[in-house]
């Protein structure tokens, strides 16, 4: 496997570094984190840039459990994220001749925790998530 950035990669890179050095000045963040929001309007300029793969629907702002789904989105999508980083890092070193018990080990563990924690979320609020985005 090759982890180098390709070219198409390095300008997305330099493209979200920028994009977050204008918009998320430290005074935004901390002010942001002090009233527990991440404003919407920043979210569709993500979205809209195409650093943010995929969009949410819209909705009010005074639905509240809306917004606590989408973190329990986000939250079973990084855990399926981090799951396969571990899983790909240990099969490349697998590919590569170089020891990787340790990876192995460490991605199934990990993995094997996610599913139930991924699962147990998505059977604990699937009909809230089916009635809020329509699956």
């Amino acid at each position: 496997m090759n982890f180098e950035s390709t070219t198409e990669q390095g300008l997305l890179r330099d493209a979200v570094r920028s994009f977050v050095r204008k918009r998320c000045t430290r005074q935004n963040v901390r002010q942001w984190e002090r009233e527990h929001v991440f404003p919407e309007e920043l979210h569709r300029e993500m979205v809209g840039a195409g650093y943010v793969p995929m969009a949410v629907p819209e909705v009010r702002a005074a639905d509240r459990q809306v917004q606590g789904d989408r973190h329990m989105l986000a939250d079973m999508a990084t855990e399926l994220e981090a799951g396969h980083w571990l899983t790909s890092m240990a099969a490349w070193r697998y590919d590569q001749g170089l020891p990787c018990a340790r990876e192995a080990t460490m991605a199934k563990l990990y993995c094997s925790a996610m599913h139930v924690r991924v699962d147990d979320a998505g059977h604990a609020n699937s009909w809230r998530t089916r009635i809020h985005y329509g699956s």
